[in-house]
């Protein structure tokens, strides 16, 4: 079943406009109802159908998870809600209007999964330009793109021509132009693909930021563990269909479903059966319990044998762990 946010309520704003919130007073930022979107590869096969009847809710503030296996349709999703390509069929809406609406792309920052930029140029000039197409005074322009290449890390690569940075240099700049005019959204096709294990931290800390000064982050990912940290919410795509959609702390169980005891013993075959270790090395042994009592008990057969305990991790149910059980509903392996 999936899961939905509060139910929304219709407010009247000064200007006379009805807004989307919700029951607690929060807007309602994206509004898809019911999407379709197919493709025809070429004149003689069928229409692929891509996007079936997907619905969520994205609400200000949050930052939102879309999360989907390759060809699931998350880059198609994105594309409509940047009016990048057409709707079959189904609402969609950005602060409850089209996404063809001019007025709305101004508060909006975009990086694309594959991003591809004009490789002559500096980092520093390439985001220069972008802060010029925003229409930024000369002084504003240059002053927000120092800003911008101190916040993702590229502050002595900013005269560097773009032709000479790596992947994951690409995706930091990428992220810097998609916030070149402060935008009150986010849209983020897999932002942290490319990074090594600091980039990564780097760029997360970027969206919680974000998220801090109010902004609306929207963002695609196959990184499960980092969005299991940052995200409020997830919609999960297979096959096109959303799956599960909601909080994740209601998504993911809260309950232990094991504890993972590491011990310290010289001759574990007189506490456990074999079968029962995980691994060993040496006098370390790592045993996984599902019967909470069973640790005190096995805490008392490993001091009896002059052992230590000497760590007890519990282990809950992961977002992965969700991902991959509706995967193979859905019919992945």
């Amino acid at each position: 079943m999936v899961k939905t946010v509060n139910k929304k309520q219709k407010n009247t704003d000064a200007d006379g406009r009805i807004e989307d919130y919700q029951s607690d007073g929060v807007r309602q930022l994206i509004n898809i109802e019911n999407l379709n979107k197919s493709f025809k590869i070429d004149f003689w096969k069928k229409k692929n159908h891509v996007l079936k009847d997907v619905s969520f809710a994205v609400r200000e503030g949050e930052i939102y998870g879309f999360l989907g296996h390759n060809g699931a349709g998350k880059t198609t999703t994105i594309k409509i809600l940047n009016n990048l390509i057409s709707r079959d069929s189904g609402k969609v809406e950005l602060w409850g209007k089209d996404p063809s609406d001019n007025e709305i792309k101004k508060n909006i920052g975009y990086l694309p999964e594959n991003p591809i930029f004009y490789d002559h140029l500096t980092g520093r000039e390439f985001l220069e330009f972008y802060a010029e197409l925003h229409r930024l005074p000369l002084k504003a322009r240059k002053t927000r793109t120092s800003e911008l290449l101190e916040t993702v890390g590229l502050t002595g690569a900013a005269n560097m021509k773009m032709k000479k940075y790596s992947k994951g240099m690409i995706q930091r700049v990428a992220l810097a132009q998609a916030l070149v005019n402060n935008p009150a959204l986010l849209i983020l096709d897999e932002p942290l693909s490319g990074l090594d294990p600091i980039g990564r931290y780097e760029v997360r800390e970027i969206i919680l930021d974000q998220s801090r000064r109010g902004k609306t982050v929207f963002f695609s990912s196959h990184l499960l563990s980092d969005v299991e940290i940052i995200c409020d919410f997830v919609t999960i795509l297979v096959n096109g269909r959303v799956v599960s959609t909601g909080k994740i702390d209601d998504l993911v169980s809260k309950e232990i479903e094991s504890w993972d005891v590491t011990v310290s013993v010289e001759d574990i075959s007189r506490i456990v059966k074999e079968k029962d270790l995980i691994h060993s090395l040496g006098n370390e042994h790592l045993l996984r319990i599902f019967n909470e009592n069973d640790i005190e008990l096995l805490a008392k057969k490993v001091y009896a044998n002059k052992g230590k305990i000497r760590s007890v991790i519990p282990n809950k149910k992961t977002l992965e762990e969700l991902f991959i059980s509706e995967m193979k509903k859905g019919g992945m392996e």
